[in-house]
């Protein structure tokens, strides 16, 4: 190893070595998910504050037939590397999560709040339909855009 790569902080060096990755420095998802991880620990009720969490979680995760280390945890909350999907799925389903904002953020889709948009609208065009009055098909129309 050269010296100068030696002479790098832990985040420098991973980014050093993995490069830029279609524009996400490479460390950016590690560091997301550890935040999240950490969100949905404090959210726990049953999750220490901080002495024995990665414990805890070690032995969560053992109930679920997923075995890891103490060390693959602070690996997790410290951002060095995610967990794979099975430990992901089990993780998310620990700590009471959707595993797909566990692991990149995104909040999932509520398929109900979708069916009720649609018949929303196809009540409000009902309305527009059977009203004379152009000030409520005003309204309507406002509503759409």
């Amino acid at each position: 190893m050269s010296l100068a790569l030696a002479s790098l902080d832990e985040s420098s060096r991973q980014e050093s070595i993995g490069g830029n990755m279609g524009g996400i420095r490479q460390g950016s998802r590690e560091r997301a998910f550890a935040k999240r991880l950490e969100q949905a620990l404090d959210n726990h009720p049953r999750c220490p504050d901080d002495y024995g969490r990665l414990t805890w979680v070690m032995r969560e995760l053992s109930h679920q037939r997923i075995e890891v280390t103490i060390e693959t945890v602070r690996r997790w909350l410290t951002a060095v590397s995610m967990p794979r999907r099975p430990k992901m799925t089990a993780l998310a389903k620990i700590l009471g999560v959707d595993e797909t904002w566990l692991a990149m953020g995104v909040q999932p889709v509520d398929s109900n709040a979708a069916l009720k948009a649609q018949e929303v609208q196809d009540v409000l065009r009902q309305i527009e339909e059977l009203t004379d009055n152009e000030e409520i098909k005003e309204i309507i129309a406002r509503t759409r855009h």
